[in-house]
């Protein structure tokens, strides 16, 4: 947490993997070989973890289908990400907790 230059490169790993995956959601049988996994990962106890992933494929590929919509979507969680970082580095923990709660009301 208290490291400055480890969470921007966090940020940016999480920028690249989301650009990555956009890219991935297209590929033709990886929605399949994704759906394939079910049966092994609740045998192995891990179906939640399945269905997440699952999940997230859908909605991350239904985001890619729309023009600029990861572009967006990824623009938004560098900004708020950026500031909220700025805050914490920079201000009282008060004010980085005031941002973090007014952020987390607008998810809502």
């Amino acid at each position: 947490v208290g490291e400055r230059h480890a969470r921007y490169q966090q940020l940016g790993s999480v920028i690249s993997i989301g650009q990555d995956l956009a890219r991935l959601t297209r590929m033709p049988g990886l929605r399949t070989m994704l759906r394939m996994m079910r049966r092994p990962a609740q045998a192995a106890g891990l179906g939640a973890l399945q269905h997440f992933l699952e999940s997230g494929f859908d909605t991350f590929g239904e985001l890619a289908r729309q023009r600029g919509a990861v572009e967006r979507f990824l623009e938004t969680v560098h900004e708020r990400e950026s500031h909220l970082m700025q805050i914490m580095f920079e201000a009282p923990s008060v004010a980085c907790e005031t941002e973090l709660t007014r952020t987390l009301g607008q998810a809502r």
